[in-house]
């Protein structure tokens, strides 16, 4: 209450400048039910109403009730003609005005264009005025004959014509009744007031062939038998209400009923527009402890109604949270976006029978928490049809099931459900009734349903077509009973589950991996399909990645969105994934679930500017924050935390922060650390908004975490959560991806280069960055590598007198030779996604080779400062002066063999001079991912089987531009260079 009380004076003393500059003037007069009297004159001031505010003193006397108030400011009105022909009554607060403590009448009976508001002049934060009629009258009625409008503009300055603002409505039967007759609109502005406890409603509108569009802001409903209480009969009425921003609680001596309540009775005549309308919009409400949140029902005669339900939170309900009933109505549609629903029956409910028509359910990134019963129950039958869009919703440890979707004959249904997540529930999915149609489920999870089963198909008229399913640590995985004759389940990853697949199959099974016993069909296999447990999503070295067909049409998104035409080892085009999620080398930071909720509709997002997460890198991962801004005042908040934890949803924590004072605020994930307080920006387009950097430490590689922050915002609010990040870390080589054979990761790093032991070519001994990490080739290229891709072979030492030619270094190869064959292995091994997009096989440049070769070490050799024949083939260890196999002697402190001796190797650098020592000395500064581009000569390194140990140096720098049995490679994959 006091953080009400605080908005209303701020708001108040914000806008007391700009009531003062308005020009026409608003007549304003004052009611005061302890200290006024009921005589013609006295609610005026001295100076007269217009331009009279009720925040600068002395104050009129004022009159005694609301009711005779109402009646002189008629009087004065149709006697005065004002410019601005409505008026404004203030209601000193902090008082009861009823018949017992002021002699008030109730009804009041408010005629258009009168406001009535309550003012806190003199009495700081106590309270609004309390309208307290007898048991069974209500406080405030509208004439239903008459036009009542939300304002009226003149001049083009708008003003209150009919509003109710800052007043407590206490006991009675109706807070406010209103509602037009026939042809007769009411569009009242309701806000900022307080409900306590009516018996029928807070709120009622009644519409007989009317037009009802009353705007409903920030009012509490408690203890109300309904909150707003709607009904449409009639002829073609339009009954749409706006309600936002309002809270609907319980009290501790009355238990709630429904907070919003919408039965539509009427008729429609017209087709298409129609033109009646019942629905209404339902954005940014708070529903707790109370019977059922919102209960909608069409009954015989209605058409295709809408209403929608966005970012509300519906928690403690005994009842549903949102229940859609079809009683004979002509079709029935339905949008719920960005709500939550926990602990209530069910969150979900559409049940009964329609008359014919056909009704849409859209329902968008939702989360169902600890439902009694189901997070979703679809309980239809009827005639017409009916549609169901599901994407992106939670649903999280329901007792029944996830979804129970159950449509009856003649009804023909249809659903496309995407991108869900279904855990914890004791059952999944069930898929019942007698409906002809189809389902589509595809990229979604259902796991951890171990007490009975993840998805139940038991309707044998509906076509089931399961795709991109992650169906993991259930009891049953699918209990396929029975389906219609076009069912499918296609790219499906099992495992964990006690059985896959029971009951009747579902042929046919495509492109599957089951953990048990593998399914008849094409493409199917039995391994384990590895995920990361608790995102489900697939590790780097699950059989699951790139398993599909390369033939196979798209799939759409997967469950983070990522395009199915994509490689998601790679990012390159290829072969589909199987299940809903999976690992990406590139690694990725998506956004997820719901935001927080707060009475004042603060929504903060969060967000990751960064493309690329891969571990370790330089690049550190950006999360921002943004629209962490009050949209009454456009106060940012003061600060935020940004919170780091490893589980979406863990019951160990508060899921809902009311238990900390902090009520309406909602935790996507289980915080395990903080990262710390970051200031939010003030002033500007960038006001609301921060951004927090995040070292990606190596260990996060491979590994799913989750963000959110939480916002500190300045009374009236207090803390708000932003919606989840989901981060997952890649890794540059090394990571597990299936690149080549025999290759090494080598991060970035800087290391000293040269020597001053050699020749003066290796001189000055200088700084080196690396700033791009790399793989390289454990070994040199063999000659069998080498002809498998090129197809033929020059070495030297070939042949039957050479038994293991095959594992000896290709040589005698050119350098023009050894690009080629690194341009058509990349080309190759692209085509099967086995390398990561954007990367290519290509020969070293100078300094990537000599800090590979040197792995940390500043000696002259990375044995140490000698070189023996047990190390390497050099010069005087081999009598017969030729190469011997690859990896024939230990590597050095990164894996890496050969890099002494055997053959020469090729690197991309050039030189001046063709052949002989490197005509160049080296820079006498650092340099960053040097690269010599210009020149004949190609630079080799590493020495040979013929040149003795100081020519094997890790140092040593060689020019050569012909092929020789003393020259051969190793080769590196890397992003393309710049």
């Amino acid at each position: 209450m006091q953080r009400l009380l605080l908005l209303v004076s701020l708001f108040l003393l914000a806008f007391a400048p700009m009531a003062r500059a308005q020009t026409p003037q608003q007549a304003a007069f004052y009611v005061n039910g302890a200290a006024g009297v009921d005589a013609p004159g006295a609610g005026i001031s001295s100076a007269g109403p217009l331009g009279w505010n009720p925040n600068i003193l002395p104050l009129p006397q004022g009159w005694k009730t609301i009711q005779y108030a109402i009646t002189q400011v008629e009087a004065w009105m149709a006697a005065n003609t004002p410019t601005v022909p409505t008026a404004l009554i203030y209601i000193q607060g902090g008082q009861t005005y009823s018949s017992a403590a002021n002699g008030e009448t109730f009804p009041v009976l408010l005629p258009p264009a009168i406001a009535l508001e309550g003012t806190f002049i003199g009495l700081g934060f106590t309270a609004f005025p309390q309208l307290q009629p007898a048991a069974g009258v209500a406080a405030v009625q509208l004439d239903p004959n008459r036009e009542y409008r939300d304002r009226a503009v003149i001049n083009g300055v708008r003003f209150s014509n009919c509003g109710f603002r800052y007043l407590r409505f206490q006991g009675g039967s109706y807070g406010i009744d209103l509602g037009g007759a026939a042809g007769i609109r009411h569009n009242p502005r309701i806000e900022d007031c307080e409900f306590l406890g009516q018996t029928l409603a807070g709120i009622r509108v009644d519409t007989t062939s009317g037009i009802n569009d009353p705007k409903i802001y920030r009012n509490n409903f408690r203890g109300c038998a309904r909150g707003v209480d709607m009904v449409a009969r009639g002829v073609d009425p339009v009954l749409f209400a706006d309600i936002e921003e309002c809270s609907f609680e319980s009290t501790a001596s009355v238990v709630g009923g429904t907070g919003i309540y919408l039965l539509d009775q009427s008729t429609a005549t017209g087709t298409s527009p129609l033109p009646s309308r019942v629905d209404g919009l339902f954005r940014s409400n708070n529903f707790d402890q109370i019977q059922a949140g919102i209960y909608i029902e069409s009954t015989t005669g209605a058409k295709i109604r809408s209403p929608q339900v966005f970012r509300s939170r519906f928690a403690n309900l005994v009842g549903n949270s949102i229940e859609l009933k079809l009683a004979g109505c002509e079709g029935q549609d339905l949008t719920v976006t960005d709500s939550v629903m926990m602990r209530g029956n069910n969150g979900i409910k559409i049940w009964g029978a329609s008359g014919g028509g056909a009704s849409r359910w859209t329902l968008d990134n939702n989360t169902f928490y600890q439902c009694l019963n189901n997070g979703l129950e679809i309980s239809v039958s009827g005639s017409g049809s009916a549609t169901l869009s599901s994407q992106r919703q939670t649903v999280r440890e329901c007792n029944l099931n996830g979804y129970l979707i159950q449509p009856s004959a003649p009804l023909a249904f249809s659903a496309v459900i995407e991108r869900d997540r279904l855990l914890d529930n004791v059952r999944g999915v069930q898929f019942l009734g007698t409906a002809t149609g189809s389902v589509a489920m595809r990229a979604s999870m259902v796991c951890r349903s171990r007490i009975f089963f993840a998805v139940r198909c038991n309707a044998p008229a509906l076509d089931m077509q399961l795709d991109g399913l992650t169906i993991a640590d259930n009891n049953i995985g699918l209990d396929a009973i029975a389906r219609g004759p076009g069912s499918s389940g296609s790219y499906l990853a099992l495992g964990g589950n006690t059985t896959d697949v029971q009951g009747a199959s579902l042929p046919p099974f495509t492109f599957c991996c089951f953990g048990g016993t593998t399914q008849p069909g094409v493409g199917n296999f039995n391994l384990n399909a590895q995920f990361d447990r608790p995102f489900y999503k697939l590790l780097p070295s699950s059989p699951c990645i790139d398993a599909g067909s390369f033939d196979a049409v798209s799939g759409g998104t997967d469950y983070e969105g990522d395009s199915r035409t994509l490689c998601r080892v790679t990012g390159g085009p290829g072969r589909r994934d199987l299940g809903a999620d999976e690992w990406s080398g590139p690694g990725s930071a998506r956004p997820y679930g719901n935001v927080g909720f707060e009475k004042y509709n603060v929504f903060p997002r969060i967000s990751s500017s960064t493309v690329v997460l891969r571990s370790p890198s330089i690049q550190p991962l950006e999360v921002a924050l943004r629209d962490a801004v009050q949209p009454v005042f456009g106060t940012p908040g003061a600060g935020a935390v940004l919170f780091f934890g490893f589980e979406d949803i863990n019951r160990s924590l508060p899921f809902d922060l009311a238990p900390l004072g902090w009520p309406g605020s909602y935790v996507q994930l289980d915080p395990a650390t903080s990262m710390g307080f970051f200031g939010i920006t003030q002033t500007g387009p960038q006001a609301g908004s921060t951004v927090a950097s995040i070292p990606i430490a190596p260990g996060l590689a491979g590994v799913s975490v989750t963000m959110q922050w939480f916002v500190l915002m300045p009374p009236p609010s207090n803390v708000v959560a932003s919606d989840g990040l989901r981060v997952t870390v890649g890794n540059y080589p090394g990571s597990g991806l299936p690149v080549p054979t025999n290759m090494v990761p080598v991060q970035a790093g800087s290391y000293t280069r040269g020597s001053v032991n050699g020749l003066p070519n290796e001189t000055p001994p200088h700084q080196v960055t690396i700033t791009r990490p790399f793989w390289i080739g454990k070994r040199e290229v063999t000659q069998a590598e080498y002809q498998a891709v090129m197809g033929s072979n020059p070495s030297a030492f070939q042949g039957a007198a050479y038994p293991d030619a095959a594992q000896r270094p290709v040589e005698s190869v050119s350098w023009a030779a050894a690009m080629q064959f690194c341009a058509l292995l990349t080309q190759q091994q692209a085509a099967s996604c086995a390398i990561p997009a954007g990367y290519v096989f290509r020969l070293p440049t100078e300094a990537e080779w000599e800090f590979a070769c040197r792995a940390g070490t500043t000696t002259e050799w990375n044995v140490g400062a000698g070189l023996s024949c047990s190390q390497a083939n050099f010069a005087g260890c081999n009598a017969t002066n030729q190469t011997v196999a690859v990896g024939s002697y230990q590597g050095n402190a990164w894996g890496l063999q050969d890099m002494h001796g055997n053959v020469w190797e090729w690197c991309l650098d050039s030189d001046a001079q063709t052949s002989g020592p490197a005509s160049q000395n080296y820079p006498s500064t650092a340099v960053v991912d040097p690269l010599v581009s210009a020149g004949a000569g190609k630079l080799v390194r590493g020495g040979t089987r013929t040149a003795s140990a100081q020519f094997c140096r890790s140092a040593v720098r060689y020019t050569a531009n012909t092929p020789t049995s003393e020259i051969g490679f190793r080769i590196v994959l890397a992003p393309t260079l710049p």
